[in-house]
């Protein structure tokens, strides 16, 4: 089991922006709410505490559209992203419960843009984390001959919410301080699960830190990408 922390992250405006529904990063925002977003960003940074923890399982293509974790956990998947994959690491990261906490005091002191401000950093937070882990790891296995393969999560690519259960049994979560509720979202909110595949030959390899924008089919039109 790894665990990493990060004691501060870059937080690009241009993300935080975006994360805010902002759409593209080419588009501008009102001088208000920059200010705003500028402001709030020492606040931040003494607020998030990111982390992550992951471990390496053995991962093969168990029939169509399925896949099994470690030997025991089959799980619902777009199995096209595990051909060729020997190994997959499973993992989870957080930004942590302040950030959190302060976002819903705000929202109750009637602090709205402020609150939804810290809140987009929060989203930030965890995007960027996750391309450190996807650095993490591929600089691991790539001293194997392996590469990775694109993130897969619970909620998307064929993998149902019920999922999750199968990462939080292959990850000690409480250990970074994130717990799974009955519904199978995680707390705090501001917390991602992740599946990435690992392989000498994987049919679908992605040998960069790539976000989600870069393999989505959908971002030429999608208002929030970050290629508009």
């Amino acid at each position: 089991m790894t665990v990493l922390t990060w004691e501060s992250l870059e937080l690009k405006p241009e993300e935080v922006f975006r994360a805010m529904g902002y759409g593209g990063v080419k588009k501008e925002m009102n001088a208000t709410v920059r200010e705003i977003t500028e402001n709030t960003r020492n606040k931040a940074l003494k607020l998030i505490k990111a982390q992550c923890l992951y471990i390496l399982v053995p991962v093969e293509v168990a029939g169509t559209n399925q896949i099994l974790l470690d030997g025991k956990y089959k799980l619902s998947c777009v199995d096209k992203f595990f051909q060729g994959a020997s190994q997959a690491a499973v993992g989870i990261t957080t930004a942590g419960p302040d950030l959190e906490q302060e976002v819903t005091n705000l929202f109750n002191a009637g602090e709205a843009l402020e609150g939804i401000t810290l809140d987009a950093y929060g989203t930030t937070a965890v995007d960027e984390a996750r391309g450190l882990v996807r650095r993490e790891v591929f600089e691991k296995v790539s001293a194997e001959g392996m590469t990775i393969g694109f993130n897969v999560s619970p909620g998307g690519h064929k993998i149902p919410m019920e999922g999750q259960r199968v990462i939080f049994s292959l990850v000690n979560a409480e250990q970074i301080g994130v717990r799974l509720t009955a519904s199978f979202l995680m707390s705090p909110v501001k917390s991602s699960s992740f599946i990435i595949p690992v392989g000498k030959n994987l049919t679908m390899p992605f040998e960069s830190f790539c976000t989600t924008c870069d393999y989505c089919s959908g971002r030429a039109t999608c208002q929030n990408s970050r290629y508009r």
